[in-house]
């Protein structure tokens, strides 16, 4: 990770590089959870100074409803099960960039670059259930 990161400032024009560390991944068709435990750390491309980094210890909860009743309760069951093995690991993924990620400052080139001063930063571990 202490590479010189240049090479991406060259080739890509990056000014910086998002690495994404996933310490683990487990999946838990019958709850309904994938859980992901996760490290972010943004390095400049110029001079490889670490500018930002956050941990995560996040459930993306697939659970799905199904109802009153045994056969709602039996069904819902089913249903998670279902949906939790089907759920795409790129989807999760990318729920789980969008919530950590969500209060990172905007670039150089965003509209809202310098706009976003006042949003405040989130904490540097974040542990928390999303949908």
């Amino acid at each position: 990770m202490e590479a010189d990161l240049s090479i991406f400032r060259k080739v890509l024009g990056a000014d910086a590089a998002m690495f994404t560390i996933i310490k683990s991944w487990k999946r838990n068709n019958v709850g309904g959870k994938l859980t992901v435990d996760i490290e972010y750390i943004l390095r400049s491309t110029k001079t490889g100074q670490t500018l930002y980094t956050r941990e995560g210890y996040i459930k993306v909860d697939t659970s799905i409803n199904g109802g009153g009743g045994l056969f709602g309760a039996v069904a819902g069951m089913i249903a998670t099960a279902i949906n939790t093995a089907a759920t795409d690991k790129v989807v999760a993924g990318r729920k789980c960039n969008a919530f950590v990620l969500a209060d990172l400052p905007a670039g150089k080139y965003s509209e809202y670059h310098e706009k976003d001063a006042k949003n405040p930063a989130g904490k540097k571990f974040i542990k928390e259930t999303i949908k």
